[in-house]
């Protein structure tokens, strides 16, 4: 007759299940990492901060669930080093998720920065467009007082040549 209890091969069942969910996990973290690289700051952020809380709350609950689960059913030293090297897993896979967070918020940190300088940029541009449009106001005004000047001195050598025309004959 064996000694262990009668809940421990439905444990060491678990585990393969537990290690793919784990395994899943990580996957879907990355994959959500990746995306969120091709979406805007705004999204980025709120993935980053979602991730984080959500990768949080899964693992501490996950890891304490299954502690006190498998605590409950076995005092088994075995089992007890096993719940120990799964823990530290969790952990690393929490490390894991967190590092690639950090990463998105300082390409989010970049990107800010670079938004800010292009918005310096176009503050700037947006300043020589005005001083250019007051310059060519002003050309555009002097053309309209040279071009009544033209009208003005047109009509002054049409009437001479009227009268021209009129000694001559």
């Amino acid at each position: 007759m064996s000694t262990e209890p009668s809940g421990s091969n439905e444990i060491r069942a678990d585990w393969p299940e537990l290690s793919a969910d784990v395994a899943h996990r990580k996957r879907l973290a990355r994959r959500v990492a990746n995306r969120a690289g091709d979406h805007k700051d705004q999204l980025l952020a709120t993935v980053s901060s979602n991730l984080a809380d959500l990768a949080g709350r899964i693992a501490a609950r996950e890891i304490d669930d299954e502690r006190r689960e498998l605590e409950s059913r076995t005092r088994d030293e075995n089992l007890s080093d096993r719940i120990t090297s799964e823990t530290e897993e969790w952990r690393r896979s929490k490390r894991t998720i967190e590092d690639m967070i950090g990463e998105l918020q300082r390409s989010l940190d970049s990107s800010d920065r670079r938004a800010e300088i292009l918005e310096r940029e176009m503050l700037r541009l947006r300043d020589e467009n005005t001083e250019l449009i007051e310059v060519l106001e002003g050309v555009f005004g002097s053309l309209d007082v040279l071009n009544e000047d033209v009208s003005s001195v047109r009509g002054t050598v049409d009437e001479q040549h009227e009268a021209m025309e009129t000694l001559v004959s």
